[in-house]
């Protein structure tokens, strides 16, 4: 599953780079991201929009598995690939990022959903100053997020 992963993300990052603009693009420098700097809430997006605060573990250098245990003692799994690239240069001739976040439900063992989002976040000037990300991805047919924190 890794290496397929890998590919995929990859070949993403290939495609999707010629799409923003012209000129060239910087090399792009995989940000390494540790266990204590990300955290994964669970959150229903019905009234009244309980949310459970999930727990993770490393599945690779950018894949994790997130556990959540909801309001009625069920643990739901999610397998997370998480790349954030950073570059110094795009084609709009300043910084960005690319977040890959895709979310794979796992809590069904023959069943698996896939929802996934690619990002770019560009700069107003060459230096990257992020401090955090806070994105959200619908799952369970959007009946859910899971929402993600990463703090640099």
């Amino acid at each position: 599953m890794g290496f397929s992963r890998c590919l995929v993300s990859f070949l993403m990052c290939l495609i999707s780079s010629h799409a923003w603009g012209e000129g060239e693009l910087s090399k792009p420098t995989v940000q390494k991201l540790d266990h204590e700097q990300l955290t994964f809430v669970y959150q229903e997006l019905n009234s009244p929009w309980p949310s459970f605060a999930c727990k993770h573990e490393s599945d690779g250098p950018v894949d994790w598995k997130v556990y959540c245990k909801l309001d009625n003692n069920k643990v739901v799994e999610f397998g997370v690939h998480l790349l954030i690239n950073r570059y110094t240069k795009t084609r709009h001739g300043l910084g960005a990022y690319e977040v890959l976040y895709w979310v794979t439900d796992r809590t069904l063992a023959n069943v698996r959903t896939y929802d996934s989002s690619t990002i770019w976040i560009h700069n107003s000037t060459n230096d990257n100053f992020v401090n955090r990300f806070d994105l959200s991805q619908g799952i369970v047919n959007d009946m859910a997020a899971l929402q993600l924190g990463i703090t640099f």
